[in-house]
């Protein structure tokens, strides 16, 4: 039997304190900053872990207007480091 495995931590914190996500809940445009750092790319996990979204970020924004209501999961690349944030799609 094969086990899947979760893409992301199961207790999900906010380890990259300075990274912001605008406005939560979002309909069209996720706004990301981050502090001290460039943001490079962003991959969006629905919570089953699934990516549903793997993009470079261009002007700090990206567009979730096509994914599905719900809760995710972002991982942030930054030039410095890693952040997980959390946003929820309406």
């Amino acid at each position: 039997e094969t086990k899947s495995k979760l893409a992301f931590p199961v207790d999900v914190k906010d380890v990259a304190t300075e990274v912001k996500v605008y406005p939560n809940p979002v309909k069209d445009n996720l706004y990301l900053e981050i502090q001290d750092d460039l943001i490079s790319k962003i991959e969006v996990f629905d919570l089953q872990g699934r990516i549903v979204r793997s993009s470079s970020i261009i002007n700090n924004q990206l567009n979730v207007s096509d994914i599905e209501q719900g809760s995710y999961v972002s991982k942030v690349y930054g030039q410095k480091g890693i952040g997980w944030v959390r946003f929820m799609k309406l």
